[in-house]
């Protein structure tokens, strides 16, 4: 998954590799890919982009704050849950 901005890069650095897909560039990050024209380093280049972007994402959202059930400690055994 890409952001606009990158995708953007991607294309006006190696048009005859990256296209902008019609009515769909930019969103969910899809950039269509010609890879008979892509080097193994440009294309490992744009993977590990997109995998960093990822990366970095999900560590946000894995941050968060415990609900106070959770923080509490007291398990139901029925369903293996904490709860208050």
């Amino acid at each position: 998954m890409l952001t606009l901005e990158q995708q953007a890069a991607f294309v006006e650095d190696a048009p005859e590799i990256f296209l902008p897909i019609p009515a769909g560039w930019g969103k969910m990050g899809h950039t269509h890919i010609r890879l008979a024209a892509a080097s193994e380093d440009v294309l490992t280049g744009a993977l590990r982009t997109a995998w960093k972007l990822r990366i970095d994402k999900n560590a946000k959202t894995s941050r968060k704050k415990p609900h106070v059930a959770e923080r509490s400690g007291v398990t139901d055994k029925k369903r293996g849950k904490r709860r208050l």
